[in-house]
């Protein structure tokens, strides 16, 4: 336990010295703190999940971290995760700022982030991609209850997260026992309509 709390400390120190060393100044600290953690969050969720091997294989050496709609991340925050190893493959980052996603989007995406931009739109993109092994991030009020797999929410100054177990395991994919025990567990609006 106390290893991975020294790992805990030492990940954000190493991301308050990233952020402070790329980013201009005019940028304040705490929308600088939150685009980074919010960005290294969603692609560490990739470290934490497993992918049906059809999924991992349809794309040989891409990773793919896609984002959908207006692009809720800094520049800076998406180079920090650009190339970064997941899954053996190397990460690479997507943006789908309008329209839908298409076959192409649905076959390379392993973790899609909605932009908060597609709020009004969230229940036909969820219904899009419910059938696809994609991991699903977004920090919209209320996501995980909607049927998306995991919301980040900024408390204070911290960023926490609720994961949806009953959608990631119809979407084909498994996460980390551990990732589980870290976050809030929900169940979605269909999950609650059906029991």
């Amino acid at each position: 336990m106390r290893i991975n709390l020294r790992k805990y400390v030492v990940f954000r120190l190493l991301c308050c010295f990233v952020i402070f060393a790329v980013l201009p100044a005019s940028a304040t600290d705490n929308e600088i703190e939150e685009d980074f953690i919010k960005a290294i969050y969603s692609f560490k969720f990739g470290r934490f999940a497993e992918w049906p091997t059809s999924k991992l294989n349809a794309n040989e050496t891409r990773f793919g971290f896609c984002v959908f709609g207006k692009n809720p991340f800094g520049r800076s925050a998406l180079d920090a995760i650009e190339g970064k190893p997941v899954k053996g493959k190397i990460l690479h980052v997507d943006l789908f700022e309008q329209g839908l996603l298409s076959d192409d989007a649905l076959t390379s995406c392993h973790i899609l982030f909605v932009s908060p931009s597609e709020k009004l739109r969230l229940k036909n993109i969820l219904s899009l991609i419910r059938d696809h092994p994609i991991l699903t991030v977004s920090d919209i009020e209320g996501f995980s209850r909607e049927g998306g797999m995991i919301t980040l929410i900024k408390a204070g100054d911290r960023i926490h997260f609720e994961i949806n177990p009953d959608a990631i395991n119809r979407a084909g994919l498994s996460i980390s026992s551990k990732l589980l025990e870290l976050a809030k567990l929900i169940k979605d609006t269909e999950s609650k309509v059906t029991q």
